[in-house]
């Protein structure tokens, strides 16, 4: 169940923000490139290339945040 009102938000935004320390703290290459992070890019690529032909820029601005959100939990 989503937490209500801003504390949404903030629970949904923290796993941006430890992961940009993170990679402030020890550099992109702390990070360990793996199969799954691979699809999860090229599905990154898609969803913005996919801007170019939706009808509703709205819609895929909503889709692209949900994804972000979903793949920095990862």
């Amino acid at each position: 169940m989503p937490l209500p009102g801003p504390a949404g938000g903030v629970a949904g935004g923290m796993p941006i923000v430890v992961l940009a320390l993170y990679v402030l703290a020890r550099g992109v290459n702390g990070l360990r490139l793996s199969p799954l992070a691979v699809v999860v890019g090229l599905y990154a690529i898609w969803l913005l290339a996919s801007a170019l032909w939706a009808s509703s820029a709205g819609r895929v601005l909503t889709t692209l945040v949900s994804f972000f959100l979903s793949a920095s939990y990862m």
